[in-house]
């Protein structure tokens, strides 16, 4: 089963935020649940979800989602759902407006995306290793290699990194707008890239390859470090 959890706060000061919002959103939800649960998700190799935070329209507020990939995942996003106040360390206590919850399951979002165009959205920034170093390399395919790994993991479907590939670069590109930029876990500064990329699928089997890729993605997040607001990705029809 697939968790997806919705909400806001008010945008404070970034001067006196020291890192990401989603940085502290991550430590506030794993202070508030058990120590148990909290060892079990850090024990993990892939973290069974993701969290990342966006500006909300107007400026004025943060869009926060955390999405969990299974059962061991949803202590975190209860811990969300309860969350009335969120403590920024120099900032201070920030009201929670709560959101919507919408429960899923993999084939049921796949087969909702029934379109031939996508507009690839990379809303936070999203990054991979490359010669053992984290990069925000605008190489698309390999910012999904992680999703493919969650897959298997979570859901038990394994698609070749290479089918993919092949599938992803039959795809016709059109409008797309990717850059580096820097994003700061606690003082650690990691390149990401940001932006979209307009495709559309090459048809038959490998469009419903890619339709199921890009469903899973909008869950676990793209690339690396997405427990820590990293890779937010949604694909939007076109």
């Amino acid at each position: 089963m697939l968790k997806q959890y919705d909400f806001s706060f008010p945008l404070p000061d970034p001067a006196l935020v020291r890192s990401e919002f989603a940085v502290k959103l991550h430590g506030a939800l794993m202070h508030s649940i058990s120590g148990e649960d909290a060892g079990r998700l850090h024990e993990r190799k892939m973290h069974p979800f993701s969290l990342y935070c966006i500006p909300g329209e107007g400026g004025q507020t943060v869009l926060a989602r955390i999405s969990t990939l299974g059962r061991e995942g949803e202590p975190l996003l209860r811990a969300a759902q309860e969350m009335r106040t969120f403590f920024i360390p120099g900032v201070g206590k920030l009201p929670v407006t709560p959101g919507s919850t919408m429960e899923t399951e993999l084939t049921d979002i796949a087969a909702q995306l029934r379109g031939e165009r996508f507009r690839l959205m990379f809303l936070t920034p999203s990054c991979f290793k490359s010669g053992g170093r984290e990069t925000g390399l605008p190489d698309i395919t390999m910012h999904f290699h992680s999703v493919l790994r969650r897959m298997e993991a979570f859901e038990g479907e394994h698609i070749e990194t290479d089918d993919f590939r092949r599938a992803f670069c039959r795809c016709r590109f059109g409008d797309w707008t990717l850059e580096q930029v820097r994003y700061n876990i606690s003082g650690l500064m990691l390149s990401g890239m940001t932006g979209y990329a307009d495709v559309t699928l090459p048809g038959g089997a490998e469009s419903e390859l890619l339709r199921r890729v890009f469903a899973y993605a909008a869950f676990s997040g793209t690339g690396a470090r997405t427990g820590m607001g990293m890779g937010g990705f949604f694909p939007a029809l076109r």
